[in-house]
């Protein structure tokens, strides 16, 4: 496995800026009619925004079209919470606009920075200086400020090295591509044999996202005609492939090839790397090592009395055989994260019987249009205004940002048996008042599917009726009593009740704060680093560990968005203070850097302090969220403007550097 090789030249001069292969712009509708129509399908502000920067007509951005942005409660503001007077002057303005440019062309197609800068506060209230940096790199013009401005071949031209990254899912893709534009040679490795991480092993019926679309798309591969706002798996698996074979980085790619060892080697200051192959094992040397493996890759399938006595057919949610059909059996579904919302009523019409057990109940977020296809019109506009999907991508990542965030925020003074400040309590009652909704005379569903504890001290689910519709079925039904164990034919629940089942799936999670797990990575020290962790899993920044000198960890612990963004944010933040250390490495001629223990274990504390003052660090539920030892090992506590300061450059005071001799 030659990685010198890998990442080759002409594969960086093609992956420089493949944004142009996602935004192909058609010509407008071709009446004046048929752009009204689809200016009233279209989401207004951006789109003002985006014929501001085309046009530099201020009056698309006036005081009384600015959206307010509302803090988001359980059903979202539509719009961005704009009033009807504003959308109803927004669309005529966009409309004229949109005749002008029909007949006259677009005035400008490169944006301005300063009418950038004037989009830019009109959507979001706010100039502040880093938060429009962010909004600059997020948006990508007038260029990707991602995108190295060096070239290994610039820093160091005769130097040997090279780069490992484990996983070919969205982070490997994205790390594959940054790499790709320095010029540094590297090598993808991945135990399945094609790309797409969890979007190529979860394929059970129903799986689809949970967050916006737009904003689940790399700010280098902008993609605007996304054909639902939540897309299916099928959808997402389709756009990594696309990634990959725009930018022509596939030949990097090594499949079925599965990590199982790393032992970092001192002398020659990097990684040597047991690979698993058909043709058997095999080891190479990276001297750095960049983990791409997320940490919602390992199902978690619980330990129950009987379970390998049960004669049908039982499976984990991301394990979904091709060949199981679920039409006119009895079903059972443990679980009712996620996953389970999902599968439930995508099933429920096609099974005779279908068991849904229940440990504990999540929150739900409304969301009417979560299985809609994107409309006619919108999707027009998309299509035919520049930068309108850039601006939409933009817009939905706005009112991401805080989104829900203050109303996780613990108030020491506030006195609740569930909630946990005024905030959190008005959260709260919005999301009974939808449920009570949604049950209607069901008050049995309604007494089971009411959570007792805090909104955002676990995931909170997205649906917009269709899994308590299918609840709501004769053939369907809620079991709450604890599964006590499994028998040839069904399962048992501790009530003593038996429950016939041909088919039995497991939408029970995953090993979410075992990082890196089952891959054993021995550090300078000697030491395993899950026994170094002792099951709680840390790292300064998600990212660096002492004593495991030169790996870099994506999406690591506590670096997870869990109500202001989503895992593209912060996979591409990451990435960026990656490349800033081996921009380092190489320009600074250094073997190894190695993050300094007082430094790690500062940065705990402060992280462990700052998690109790959300829901999640004084929650009274298990949760995916925390090790075990209770601690919250994946959520990220303060804002993202923040992570995104932090990771902006690498800072080698806070590291052991070594040169090479």
């Amino acid at each position: 496995m030659n990685i010198q090789n890998a990442g080759s030249l002409s594969a960086r001069r093609k992956a420089i800026d493949i944004a142009d292969h996602f935004e192909k712009v058609v010509e407008l509708p071709g009446t004046d009619a048929e752009i009204a129509s689809a200016v009233q399908e279209a989401e207004i502000a951006p789109l003002l925004a985006a014929l501001f920067v085309l046009s530099g007509e201020r009056a698309l951005i006036a005081d009384d079209l600015v959206p307010p942005l509302p803090p988001l409660g359980a059903a979202g503001a539509p719009q961005g919470g704009m009033s009807e007077a504003a959308l109803t002057k927004g669309r005529a303005l966009a409309t004229a606009e949109l005749i002008k440019a029909r007949q006259n062309g677009w005035p400008r197609m490169e944006p301005a920075p300063d009418l950038l800068r004037d989009a830019f506060k009109y959507l979001t209230k706010n100039d502040d200086k880093d938060f429009t940096d962010m909004l600059s790199r997020e948006f990508r013009l007038p260029v990707d400020r991602a995108t190295p401005a060096w070239q290994k071949s610039e820093l160091a031209p005769s130097r040997q090295f090279k780069v490992a990254v484990i996983g070919a899912g969205l982070a490997g893709v994205a790390a594959a591509y940054r790499l790709s534009q320095a010029n540094v040679p590297f090598v993808v490795l991945e135990k399945s044999s094609r790309p797409g991480g969890v979007w190529n092993d979860n394929r059970y019926p129903g799986c689809r996202l949970d967050t916006p679309n737009f904003a689940y798309g790399f700010s280098f591969a902008p993609k605007s005609d996304w054909p639902q706002a939540f897309s299916q798996q099928k959808e997402i698996l389709n756009y990594i492939d696309t990634v990959l074979g725009s930018a022509e980085l596939s030949d990097s790619f090594e499949f079925d090839t599965e990590v199982v060892r790393m032992t970092y080697d001192p002398a020659r200051g990097g990684w040597s790397i047991a690979v698993r192959q058909p043709a058997g094992e095999k080891t190479l040397f990276a001297d750095v090592v960049i983990s791409a493996v997320g940490h919602l890759n390992r199902p978690s399938i619980p330990s129950i009395p009987g379970q390998e006595s049960f004669s049908g057919r039982a499976f984990h949610s991301a394990e979904w055989p091709s060949d199981v059909d679920v039409k006119g059996k009895r079903v059972a579904v443990l679980g009712t994260g996620a996953s389970g919302f999902q599968i439930v009523p995508a099933i429920a019409d096609r099974v005779d019987s279908l068991t849904v057990f229940q440990r504990t109940p999540s929150w739900i977020l409304s969301t009417p249009n979560y299985y809609d296809d994107i409309r006619p019109g919108m999707r027009r506009l998309l299509a035919s205004v520049p930068y309108y999907g850039r601006w939409f991508r933009l817009f939905q990542f706005v009112m991401a940002l805080d989104a829900r965030f203050p109303a996780v925020a613990v108030d020491p003074d506030w006195k609740h048996p569930i909630s946990v400040s005024a905030l959190n309590e008005k959260l709260r009652q919005e999301c009974l008042s939808l449920l009570a909704q949604q049950c209607g005379d069901r008050l049995d569903l309604l007494q089971k599917l009411t959570p007792n504890y805090a909104p955002g001290s676990k995931r909170m689910v997205r649906d917009n009726g269709a899994y308590v519709r299918a609840l709501k079925q004769p053939n369907v039904s809620l079991v709450t009593e604890a599964v006590a164990s499994l028998t040839p034919t069904g399962v048992v629940t501790s009530d003593g009740v038996h429950h016939d089942v041909d088919i039995l799936v497991y939408a029970t999670g995953f090993h979410a704060s075992s990082y890196m797990a089952p891959i054993e990575v021995v550090g300078e020290n000697g030491i395993p680093l899950h026994e170094f962790w002792e099951g709680d899993c840390r790292a300064y920044l998600g990212i660096s560990v002492p004593n495991y000198p030169n790996l870099f960890i994506i999406g690591g612990p506590n670096s997870g968005l869990v109500v202001n963004g989503n895992a593209i944010v912060t996979t591409e933040y990451s990435l960026q203070f990656v490349m800033s250390s081996i921009e380092y490495m190489l320009r600074e001629g250094a073997k190894s850097v190695d993050l300094r223990p007082d430094v790690y274990d500062a940065y705990n504390l402060e992280i462990d302090r700052e998690n109790r003052k959300r829901t999640w660090g004084v929650a009274t539920v298990n949760t995916w969220y925390q090790g075990k030892n209770g601690r919250p090992a994946v959520p990220w506590p303060y804002p993202i403007i923040e992570y995104f300061r932090r990771t902006a450059h690498f800072d080698p005071g806070k590291y052991v550097v070594r040169p090479v001799r």
